[in-house]
């Protein structure tokens, strides 16, 4: 059995990932590992570029645009290794033996049932590495006027939260997530009703459940962030898709999690959210003086967004796929 398998899922930027690989083949030494590519159907020269620079990376082609939990699983189930590491294309190792050192770690603690590492942005300062299982549940943070409410309520309970479990860890970013083979037997795949968004959260939270899930905060990797997402969504929009798939999986993680009760009554929000929407803009646009943040198009998106979340409500409820 080899020591390692990493797993990244392409979409779309040969030249990044690349970069990675590189990085990978640079810096890791003494272990046995293979690296999978899975492609989420980019159809483009990517697979041409690593039979060039990198003979030995596996290839596995989905086909289709088959999300993050579909491919990683595709991947998992051609996996040799002990371990299996999700690794974004977009990452970037930049110490020698980073890989061994947290294998090293995870092999001392036989109960380690994931772990993960510092992200770090280009410029080296520290990104989002790690978060509690509640974070789903910001879902409401989406909503117009009252999600801007509902954010200083939630900063004011996470503040509370992390003075008294600092040391608490509920799950690790997808961006380098480091799981035992035998905890995934136990706790199953990545849940495949999920595109993208909150699908390592939900994962961290059944691993949790049969081990620890360990944060290495003095190792650390540089991750630049969304370079596959810029390639799909367009973040500059209020209500743009990135913003709205974020939404999209927070509600299927409050079914599966919360049950239908909580998620019928998220829905009945949202549909609610509506109409206040409309008359919050029509006030704003009469009183303010100022540019204002929301304009006739975000309310037109924003509610056929919802129109679209209640038809599948469905789906969602029996647990039917929605992709």
């Amino acid at each position: 059995m080899l020591d390692l398998s990493i797993l990244i899922v392409h979409y779309k930027t040969p030249q990044v990932l690349l970069n990675c690989l590189k990085s990978v083949y640079e810096y890791t030494q003494n272990i046995n590992f293979e690296i999978i590519v899975i492609d989420n159907h980019s159809q483009d020269d990517t697979q041409n570029l690593l039979k060039t620079h990198f003979p030995n990376v596996v290839w596995l082609q989905m086909g289709y645009n088959s999300g993050f939990s579909r491919a990683n699983n595709a991947g998992i189930k051609h996996s040799k290794g002990k371990f299996v590491l999700l690794l974004n294309s977009d990452t970037v190792l930049l110490d020698n033996n980073l890989l061994q050192q947290c294998l090293d770690r995870m092999n001392q603690k036989p109960q380690a049932a994931a772990g993960g590492v510092q992200l770090l942005y280009q410029d080296l300062s520290l990104q989002v590495s790690k978060g509690m299982f509640s974070e789903p549940y910001y879902v409401f943070m989406m909503m117009p006027y009252f999600g801007k409410l509902y954010a200083w309520f939630v900063a004011w309970c996470i503040k509370k939260y992390d003075r008294k479990h600092k040391n608490n860890i509920d799950y690790l970013v997808g961006a380098f997530l480091l799981v035992n083979q035998k905890f995934i037997a136990k706790a199953g795949l990545m849940d495949e009703d999920f595109f993208l968004y909150c699908e390592e959260i939900e994962w961290c939270k059944r691993l949790h459940g049969q081990g620890e899930i360990l944060f290495f905060d003095d190792l650390s990797l540089i991750h630049i962030g969304n370079a596959t997402g810029s390639i799909t969504f367009n973040k500059k929009q209020n209500f743009g898709r990135q913003a709205l798939q974020q939404c999209f999986s927070s509600q299927i993680y409050v079914r599966k999690h919360a049950g239908v009760g909580a998620y019928v009554l998220l829905m009945m929000l949202f549909v609610a959210s509506i109409p206040c929407f409309f008359v919050g803009l029509k006030i704003h646009q009469l009183l303010s003086r100022k540019p204002i943040r929301y304009n006739q198009t975000d309310f037109e998106t924003y509610a056929k967004a919802v129109f679209g979340w209640v038809a599948l409500m469905p789906k969602v409820i029996f647990k039917k796929p929605v992709f």
